[in-house]
């Protein structure tokens, strides 16, 4: 099986396109995420690998189909993000929420406003953090996704507890907690 740190060797489509049918189940859907979750892991042990491994994911991504691109802007995101970049972060996240949302990927939209909610917190713009936050918490509790509502009603509940609102901090924690308590 091709090793994600063997995938910076591939140079080309057709490399790629072998990689994919022996070692993804000739679906590229399963590599793109193989490489997302990698990124996602490593973003919390070691930046530099995390952005060196993002290079190689835009890098193969562009000679995937064209939905897997905003996989790439929600990556850039979440590097931004966790570097402290800020304003940088909230471009990423904001294109690949309108790419998601004009092809009606509503996971990944509810995924990209969790990502969006707490940059907005950062950067102190906590009426649309919680906005983004509530939106996303909707869809989760839909979709019965309640680990996932819950991780939103805690970052909720830290945007109302920036605002010095800890009456409603509280509601949204006791809420999570009682999700995660099980």
């Amino acid at each position: 099986m091709t090793s994600l740190s063997q995938l910076s060797l591939i140079r080309g489509r057709q490399q790629l396109s072998t990689a994919i049918e022996r070692d993804f189940n000739n679906d590229p859907a399963q590599l793109v995420t193989s490489i997302d979750r990698e990124i996602s892991r490593l973003l919390r042990v070691d930046l530099k690998e995390a952005a060196r491994l993002l290079k190689t994911f835009e890098r193969l991504v562009a000679w995937l189909p064209e939905e897997f691109r905003p996989r790439v802007d929600g990556a850039k995101g979440r590097l931004a993000h966790w570097s402290g970049s800020y304003a940088e972060a909230l471009n990423h996240y904001l294109r690949a929420l309108r790419t998601y949302e004009r092809a009606k990927d509503r996971l990944n939209v509810a995924r990209t406003r969790r990502g969006l909610m707490d940059v907005y917190m950062y950067l102190g713009r906590y009426d649309r953090a919680i906005e983004q936050g509530k939106r996303a918490q909707s869809y989760f509790q839909r979709r019965k996704m309640l680990s996932d509502a819950a991780q939103v009603m805690t970052n909720i509940g830290n945007v109302y507890h920036r605002m010095d609102n800890n009456r409603q901090a509280l509601r949204y924690y006791d809420r999570a907690r009682e999700i995660f308590a099980p």
